[in-house]
């Protein structure tokens, strides 16, 4: 009789799935802080003003004077550098420009992103800080 009753207890505890348990457990459990924040990842904010920018999606016969002229008229470039394959010397398709200050770069991103240029529509973005390794 006694097991009886154990056995109903035992039931009635396991009344939620295996999933909602786990659930549970990534909710209330030690992995807590672990779960949300691998999940949840914000998109790349620059706090700091930087007037670099990424250029994406670039085809490979621009140069780096074809860049420099189309981003002149948003404002003065301080550098321009073309990413290139070491073994082949051909672009990789992506360039980094350094603007002149903020508001330029914020600029030419309203003004060239998804923009036509040399057969290709081009990303313009701020460009990310360099990872550590």
């Amino acid at each position: 009789m006694n097991s009886q009753k154990n056995q109903f207890y035992k039931r009635k505890r396991n009344k939620f799935s295996i999933w909602q348990r786990i659930l549970r457990f990534m909710l209330m459990g030690k992995y807590k802080n672990h779960w949300q924040k691998s999940s949840f990842k914000k998109p790349f904010n620059s706090k700091k003003s930087s007037s670099k920018l990424y250029i994406g999606n670039l085809s490979y016969q621009s140069t780096e004077k074809d860049l420099a002229q189309l981003f002149s008229s948003y404002g003065i470039t301080k550098s321009v550098q073309i990413i290139r394959d070491k073994r082949t010397n051909r672009s990789k398709g992506y360039a980094f420009i350094e603007m002149s200050n903020e508001k330029e770069a914020k600029e030419a991103i309203h003004f060239l992103h998804r923009n036509h240029f040399l057969g290709r529509d081009i990303i313009v973005s701020f460009a990310k800080p360099k990872a550590d390794k």
